[in-house]
């Protein structure tokens, strides 16, 4: 396996950190509705109180789905190879002529060290024109032609 290059490496910190802030504020905001209905429940009588214990457990179902997602994500992002590829993969960091496209979540751009980088799923639309092409090939995706200039 072919060590991956400091650029990669931080694109992986990248992302995994925007998914372990945002599992760590949906758990954060679990916790608040939680601690407001146990709240509401010892202040309130009568027909105000199962309204707002209602919104507030239809909002706390609302958080865990998204917090399933997140964790989706995390591991989507944890199984990714961390490797160098000769064609377009999941994991895959791709130089092209219209840009810099990191293959693993979908967090859109990235900058480092005072380049952009733009990180997509493999799954996203534009992932899905890029699978399996190599160095040279030319992509026309939504009028624009991307030349594969490189990929790591």
């Amino acid at each position: 396996m072919v060590p991956l290059d400091n650029i990669k490496e931080q694109l992986f910190d990248v992302c995994r950190q925007h998914v372990d802030e945002r599992i760590f504020h949906l758990q954060e905001t679990m916790r608040n509705t939680q601690d407001a209905v146990k709240d509401e429940s010892k202040s309130s009588v009568g027909d105000k109180y199962e309204t707002t214990r209602a919104m507030l457990h239809l909002e706390n179902e609302q958080h865990a789905i998204q917090l399933n997602e997140a964790l989706k994500l995390k591991k989507t992002l944890d199984l990714l190879p961390r490797t160098n590829f000769a064609s377009v993969q999941p994991g895959a960091l791709v130089n092209t002529s219209q840009g810099h496209f990191f293959f693993s979540i979908s967090i859109g751009k990235i900058t480092l060290a005072k380049k952009q980088y733009f990180a997509a799923s493999i799954a996203s639309p534009i992932g899905q024109a890029f699978i399996n092409k190599t160095k040279g090939d030319s992509i026309l995706f939504k009028s624009i032609n991307y030349k594969i200039k490189g990929i790591q």
